[in-house]
C-alpha cells in the first residue's frame, strides 16, 4: 500500500471505533472550537426541512457542483456546501450555507453531524472518496471528476481504493461513461442508485447580448484548459490553423500561467505568429462573454490525429470521458472540433452542438476547406432536456430514492489490495 492508502485505512479503523449512536455528539465536540458556525447552522435546520436538505462535500470545488445544486433547488431540495480547497465560484449564489474545512478528518466529522437526508460527495478521483464513504452515517452519493483507474500510472492499490469507494457509496451521479466502462471491463460494483447527468448548462445566458461580427472576420478557434507539448498538446493543430489564417486563442488553466514551463512552446508560437493568442484564465460572466465570441471550440487529442498511443490514459478512459468545456461550447453556440476517438464527446457534440467538425489529418491539411462550410451549416439545437432546468426533475427523484435507503454499516477495508488490470 502507498502511504496515502495506509493513512486512509488507519483513519477508517479509528473512526469506526466510535459507536454510531455517539458519532454526532463526538463530531460536535471536536468541531465546536474551530467550526462553531457549521455546528450552529446544522442545529438550526427545522426538522421538516432536513428531509429535503443535501450536503454537498467538495474536496476540490468545480463548477459542476453549482450546476447540480441549481438543478436540485429547482426540484425542491436545499443544498449546503462544505469544501476543502478554496472555491473559484461565488458559492453564495448556489448554496444556502457554505464553509471551508481544510482538514479531511474534520470533513468526516461534519458529515457525521449533518442532520439532513444525504451527502453528495464530489472528488477529483475515485480513490479520494473512500474515507468519507467508509465512515458514512447517512446515504452518500459520489461524483468523480476523474477515475484514477483510467490513468496508466495508477498503481493497483489506488485502483482498489477507487473500487472500494464505489462499492460503499449508495448512489452516483455520472458525468460521462468512464465508470460504466470500469463496470463492464473490470467488474467494478456500482452503487445501487445511479443517474447520468452531464454538466448541465443553464437554460438562459447571464449575458444574452448578441455577438456582432463583420462578415469578413477571420475564423476564431478557442481552447480552454491544461496545455503542454506532450499528452495535452495543441501545438500542431495550432500551427496548422495559424498558417491558414485561422486565429487560435488558448485560455490557460488556473494552475498555469504564461511563465509555466509547459507553456514555453506556446509563448514562442505567440511571438512568431500573430494568429496565436495566449489568454489568462477567466471566470463567471467574463468567461461567458469571451468564449461566446469565438466560432469553434477544441475538444481534441493530437495523439489521435497522428495515430500516437496515449502515455497517460487507458483506451476506455479516452472513449468514455466527458468534458466541461464541451458543455460550455455547446451552450454558448460554438461549433465543436472534436476527435471522433473521444466516442462519448463526439456523440454529445454531434447531438447538441450547432455544427461539428472531426479532428483529422485532412482537417489540418486544409482547415479553411472544412471550417468555412461548417460555419455556414450552423443551426440551433434543442438543448432543454440537458439544461439545469431539464435535468432537475431526474435529479430530485434520484435524491428521493437515495434518501430512502438505509446505508449499510461500514465494514473494515480489506487489508489485501487486489490488483486490477
Amino acid at each position: 500500500m502507498t502511504k496515502h492508502e495506509k493513512i486512509c485505512t488507519r483513519l477508517v479503523g479509528l473512526l469506526l471505533q466510535v459507536p454510531p449512536a455517539a458519532r454526532a455528539g463526538f463530531a460536535r465536540q471536536h468541531l465546536q472550537p474551530r467550526y462553531a458556525a457549521i455546528s450552529q447552522y446544522f442545529q438550526s435546520l427545522p426538522p421538516a426541512q432536513r428531509a429535503r436538505t443535501v450536503l454537498f462535500v467538495s474536496i476540490q470545488p468545480h463548477s459542476r457542483e453549482t450546476r447540480l445544486a441549481d438543478a436540485a433547488r429547482l426540484a425542491g431540495w436545499d443544498c449546503l456546501l462544505l469544501h476543502q480547497a478554496p472555491c473559484r465560484y461565488e458559492a453564495s449564489r448556489h448554496f444556502h450555507f457554505h464553509a471551508q474545512i481544510e482538514d479531511i478528518l474534520q470533513l468526516v466529522l461534519a458529515c457525521w453531524l449533518f442532520p439532513g437526508a444525504l451527502v453528495h460527495l464530489f472528488a477529483l478521483r475515485g480513490d479520494h472518496a473512500l474515507l468519507l464513504c467508509a465512515t458514512k452515517q447517512k446515504p452518500v452519493v459520489v461524483d468523480f471528476y476523474d477515475t484514477c483507474s483510467g490513468f496508466l500510472a495508477a498503481n493497483p492499490e489506488e485502483k482498489f481504493t477507487e473500487q472500494q469507494a464505489l462499492a460503499r457509496a449508495d448512489g452516483i451521479t455520472m458525468r460521462d461513461l468512464r465508470v460504466k466502462y470500469l463496470q463492464r471491463l473490470h467488474g467494478y460494483k456500482l452503487p445501487p442508485e445511479r443517474v447520468f447527468i452531464h454538466d448541465p448548462p443553464p437554460e438562459r445566458l447571464d449575458d444574452p447580448s448578441p455577438i456582432i461580427r463583420p462578415p469578413d472576420d477571420p475564423i476564431r478557434v478557442v481552447s480552454v484548459g491544461w496545455a503542454d507539448s506532450d499528452e495535452h498538446s495543441f501545438l500542431r493543430i495550432s500551427r496548422a490553423f495559424c498558417a491558414a489564417g485561422i486565429h487560435v486563442h488558448l485560455f490557460l488553466n488556473p494552475h498555469q500561467d504564461a511563465n509555466h514551463r509547459d507553456i514555453v512552446p506556446y509563448r514562442q508560437l505567440h511571438s512568431e505568429n500573430p494568429c496565436f493568442h495566449l489568454e489568462p484564465p477567466l471566470y463567471g460572466i467574463d468567461y461567458i462573454r469571451q468564449i461566446r465570441s469565438y466560432d469553434f471550440g477544441l475538444a481534441i487529442s493530437e495523439r489521435f490525429i497522428f495515430d500516437e498511443p496515449s502515455t497517460f490514459y487507458t483506451p476506455d478512459y479516452l472513449r468514455g470521458c466527458g468534458s466541461s468545456r464541451l458543455t460550455d461550447f455547446i451552450q454558448l453556440g460554438l461549433g465543436v472540433i472534436v476527435s471522433p476517438q473521444f466516442r462519448f464527446q463526439h456523440y454529445w457534440a454531434k447531438r447538441y452542438a450547432q455544427t461539428t467538425v472531426p479532428a483529422t489529418r485532412e482537417l489540418l491539411a486544409d482547415p479553411q476547406k472544412f471550417l468555412r462550410p461548417a460555419l455556414a451549416a450552423k443551426r440551433a439545437r434543442f438543448l432543454a432536456p440537458i439544461t439545469v432546468q431539464g435535468v432537475s426533475h431526474r435529479l430530485g427523484r434520484f435524491y428521493e430514492r437515495v434518501a430512502a435507503l438505509i446505508p449499510a454499516s461500514a465494514q473494515p477495508i480489506p487489508k489485501v489490495a487486489l490488483p486490477i488490470a
